[in-house]
């Protein structure tokens, strides 16, 4: 190397604007750009002589000691990460990390950018997002609410006239009349289903650790003997999970495997889940017709119905799940070949602490 690209390369760690650093595993700094005084306001010298763990949020050491260790434990391994770091005055900045560690001189190489704005703006998005979210779901509540008087009424009266009226209707005039009740019916089914996804927002989530298999079987339990011969639960590990919308979860999924393996020749639904490091899987798969992966996607949107048009339904029961398993801090799939149709959701295997409403205790 000449001393040309050794004045270069200390031109380039002195004006740049991220924060440059080495760093050793005894835990401390070994150089620092002077970006880092221009952002946290410590001198070169003050951030060389503490431990960096010292200057961190202890909510965020945990994790950055982890970090550091991956970083070790694997030669060419890349750590990328957030966390705070204290500034002069007190006050905490987050920083946005690349590191790497070369083992040829024992030190990590570090570079990391002030964060706080575009995470403070990310923050008010959110809050904003969720503003609009309670604002829509209200207005959706309300609206449903009145919906129902007019709608019963048009179910009521139809009926009436259905049965009073039969034998002085044409043929045409009863079609027309069943298409009146057919569509009043849609709509109200629909409004029940639109309350319910607004109800799980308003619903007091109590987390616990829950016994998937026997939620399972309980839900099983539930439905006509005909069909419980239909379904097969495999030994399913245990979640956290508010019980009674887990149940709601099972329950939708399940009857919607029924629905489309009534159409096979040998109707079949198998319940399977096992532990994937910090979260469960499970699985609800059937054995019908399934559907086209490439709408996979809108599946779990609201009144979006894709397959059979001569199997009931809304649009409503798997956007119920969707809604719930994010309630639970859980995410959703599915997908579909020519054995049948996959719908599945990850939930948080390990218990939480106790939090307000939220709990989570041992059966």
């Amino acid at each position: 190397m000449t001393d040309l690209d050794i004045d270069v390369g200390r031109r380039f760690f002195e004006l740049s604007l991220d924060m440059l650093a080495t760093a050793t595993f005894d835990g401390y700094f070994r150089h620092v750009s002077p970006a880092w005084q221009r952002t946290l306001g410590w001198s070169a010298a003050e951030l060389r002589a503490v431990p960096y763990v010292d200057l961190i949020h202890p909510e965020d050491r945990d994790d950055t000691v982890e970090r550091a260790e991956v970083l070790a434990s694997r030669e060419g391994a890349v750590a990328n990460f957030d966390n705070r770091y204290r500034t002069r005055d007190g006050t905490y900045r987050w920083l946005r990390w690349n590191a790497t560690f070369d083992p040829t001189d024992d030190l990590v190489y570090a570079i990391a950018r002030d964060v706080t704005e575009v995470r403070s703006r990310g923050a008010d998005l959110e809050r904003a997002v969720a503003d609009r979210t309670a604002v829509l779901e209200s207005f959706s509540y309300a609206v449903g609410h009145d919906l129902r008087a007019p709608l019963r009424v048009i179910l009521g009266f139809s009926e009436l006239l259905a049965t009073d009226t039969a034998e002085r209707l044409t043929e045409a005039e009863q079609r027309l009349l069943d298409r009146v009740r057919a569509n009043a019916q849609l709509m109200k089914d629909r409004v029940d289903g639109l309350l319910a996804v607004c109800e799980i927002a308003g619903h007091e989530v109590t987390l616990e650790r829950v016994d998937t298999t026997a939620e399972a079987h309980r839900v099983v339990e539930r439905l006509p003997a005909e069909d419980q011969a239909l379904v097969n639960i495999e030994p399913l590990p245990s979640c956290v999970a508010d019980r009674r919308l887990l149940d709601q979860v099972l329950e939708n999924l399940i009857g919607n495997a029924l629905k489309f393996s009534r159409s096979g020749s040998a109707p079949h639904v198998r319940i399977c889940g096992w532990e994937e490091g910090e979260r469960v899987i499970i699985e609800v798969t059937d054995n019908g017709p399934g559907f086209d992966q490439a709408v996979a996607s809108r599946l779990f949107e609201l009144f979006v119905r894709v397959g059979q048009d001569d199997v009931p339904g809304t649009g409503v029961g798997l956007a119920i799940v969707k809604r719930i398993v994010t309630t639970l801090g859980g995410t959703v799939w599915c997908r579909s070949d020519e054995r049948g149709a996959t719908f599945g959701f990850a939930l948080p295997r390990v218990e939480v602490a106790a939090a307000g409403d939220r709990s989570a205790t041992d059966e």
